[in-house]
């Protein structure tokens, strides 16, 4: 081999590991073994890898850990177990201050044993007659704090529990609920300007209805539904419960929800119940539990349900801003020209306090059995 050729060999050897060299720079195109741009940014940086493109999760992380943030997942909808404490599974979302309810099917699975109940007692909560009223709460408006007074008998926190009913919220929320007792109006009563009072304010509420207000009032039954506020059973003739028979309760319970079902046909699931007159007992909260029910009750009521003999608004106004707390669910009749007058006006109150109002579905009371 002469020499000319022995250096033009050993000049390609080494031009072809340069380019060797090149290609397995960090970076470097296929097509050209030249770090681009970017890559050259990244190195600058210090960086040796691409970055994941927005919204891709690349590893997998303990949200417990201290310093990871979570992915970010559709919040469109409140998870009630986790942010609302929302009871039954029930959701929800708010469109233009119209709370809109996601309900799962009513769970009647308790019907199974049903014959439990003509021979479990229909003994009165030991610290007073079956009309229902909630322990006591004082509020002083000037400093904003609230005291409960006093509080039932331990026995009725017991059943109150046990059966998975509600008479309170989270006490250590400030957040309060609004319910209606429904189905006694006089031309409908004041129930249309309660509810343009709601819409006006944005604020759902809880109306519980019986046989006589759906079969006159449809269309404002339906209103109830459309406007974001929940249903509840108030029994189809409005009688007390605490003493009837098996046969009366499941005829009272059931032919509400036939009615309801039949009015409006597409309505959501009928899962909540209010006692008629408030009155009850643990037979009644146990019976409503088996039926797929969720017993709500009230921390809160005035002497409002009188036609003829209404409180003043002084009267009214001053009730609320003295007994006011957190958790707490109001108790009204829409047969009260006061309490439709005063309305706008405790909801501003209220707000003006600090306090939210919320769904009844927001109260968490676990899982029934």
């Amino acid at each position: 081999m002469t020499r000319k050729r022995m250096l033009c060999l050993l000049l390609a050897l080494l031009l072809l590991g340069g380019c060797r060299l090149r290609s397995a720079e960090p970076g470097a195109e296929e097509t050209g073994g030249v770090p681009t741009e970017t890559a050259g940014r990244r190195e600058a940086a210090g960086e040796t890898e691409e970055p994941a493109p927005t919204g891709v999760q690349t590893e997998t992380k303990d949200p417990a850990d201290p310093g990871v943030t979570p992915p970010q997942t559709d919040d469109s909808w409140s998870d009630p177990a986790e942010e609302n404490g929302a009871q039954n599974g029930v959701r929800w979302t708010v469109e233009d201050g119209v709370y809109r309810y996601e309900f799962p099917k009513r769970d009647e699975s308790g019907r199974a044993t049903i014959d439990e109940m003509y021979s479990f007692p229909q003994t009165r909560f030991s610290d007073q007659p079956d009309d229902w009223f909630g322990g006591g709460a004082k509020y002083d408006e000037s400093t904003g704090e609230a005291v409960i007074e006093w509080e039932r008998a331990p026995d009725v926190l017991e059943a109150i529990e046990k059966y998975h009913a509600i008479y309170r919220g989270d006490t250590s929320q400030k957040v309060v609920y609004l319910t209606f007792d429904t189905g006694y109006e006089k031309e409908n009563g004041y129930l249309p300007s309660i509810l343009d009072t709601l819409r006006e304010k944005a604020v759902p509420a809880a109306f519980f209805v019986n046989g006589r207000f759906i079969e006159t009032s449809p269309d404002l039954l339906k209103r109830m539904i459309d406007e974001g506020h929940i249903v509840g059973n108030h029994a189809k003739d409005h009688k007390i419960l605490s003493t009837a028979s098996v046969e009366t309760f499941l005829s009272e319970l059931d032919g509400l929800d036939a009615l309801y079902r039949q009015a409006v046909p597409d309505a959501p699931p009928m899962l909540y119940f209010r006692p008629p007159s408030g009155n009850c007992n643990p037979w009644v909260l146990k019976f409503a539990e088996k039926l797929g029910y969720t017993t709500v009750l009230y921390s809160w009521a005035y002497y409002d349900y009188v036609d003829e003999d209404q409180p003043t608004w002084d009267y009214a106004m001053e009730k609320v801003r003295t007994r006011l707390h957190p958790g707490c669910i109001f108790m009204l009749h829409t047969t009260s020209s006061t309490s439709a007058a005063i309305l706008g006006s405790v909801i501003d109150w209220v707000r003006s306090q600090g306090y939210e109002f919320l769904p009844i579905c927001d109260i968490q009371t676990g899982d029934h059995e």
